[in-house]
């Protein structure tokens, strides 16, 4: 608890889910000469996001010799900047192997541009979020993978510390 009076607190680890979604990026790269993977970051000005951009680009760095990172941009969490990022991107570096972003949102931009460039078959996607388009990609084998987050689950969670606060109860710790 960090402030007095304070009931508790439901976060995630956005430097361990980045981590996470290094690994899957490189476990995409398999069998791959020369895989290069980009990662499409939220917001650079959210201390979280700058947080997990560098944990992907440190467990980027313990990668075998054949990933390398291609580099990282802002998506903003919004599909039409998702999209015009990753035509970008596809210009800059038309060899991109594998996209990982940090949020459904600017996947499915970004899922566009890659459709629109003829390369869906050539650069496997991984997202975080768990929305149900991601799920339904991932199920279709659209996109290679998602990491997902449990909102609802967050939501009850923090809704069950304000009600056994307001019951005069104490708030344990939990995992």
């Amino acid at each position: 608890v960090q402030f007095p009076r304070q009931a508790g607190v439901v976060a995630s680890d956005y430097r361990l889910t980045a981590s996470m979604l290094a690994t899957r990026a490189i476990e995409a790269c398999h069998g791959i000469d020369h895989c290069k993977v980009f990662y499409l970051n939220g917001d650079s000005t959210f201390p979280s996001d700058r947080a997990a951009k560098d944990s992907f680009a440190a467990a980027m760095r313990g990668a075998p010799g054949n990933v390398s990172f291609a580099g990282s941009q802002d998506g903003k969490y919004d599909t039409a900047t998702g999209r015009s990022v990753m035509q970008s991107e596809l210009q800059r570096d038309p060899d991109l192997t594998v996209l990982v972003s940090f949020a459904d949102q600017q996947t499915l931009g970004a899922a566009q541009a890659i459709g629109a460039a003829g390369r869906t078959s050539q650069v496997k996607i991984l997202s975080f979020g768990g929305s149900q388009q991601a799920v339904t990609a991932v199920a279709s084998g659209k996109w290679y993978g998602a990491q997902l987050t449990m909102p609802f689950s967050i939501g009850q969670t923090g809704a069950q510390i304000a009600i056994t606060k307001a019951q005069g109860k104490t708030v344990t710790k939990s995992a």
